[in-house]
């Protein structure tokens, strides 16, 4: 089966952003099931569906890009 991890590396001109709603998505997104429901419910594609919860990988950013 497959891993699957999702990373965005910042450029070197990224500003914070001090939004109240960044620790709800923050947290939304950290939870594997949850992440995986709001792929599987907004990502209309086959691929989607072989996604395995237990090979989802949480890596974690403190960032946000603008």
């Amino acid at each position: 089966m497959n891993s699957y991890a999702w990373v965005l590396e910042p450029d070197e001109n990224y500003e914070v952003l001090n939004n109240r709603h960044d620790t709800g998505y923050k947290y939304l997104l950290s939870v594997k099931r949850v992440f995986v429901q709001l792929l599987r419910s907004f990502v209309r594609q086959s691929w989607v569906n072989n996604i395995d919860e237990d090979n989802v990988e949480n890596i974690n950013k403190s960032f946000i890009l603008n």
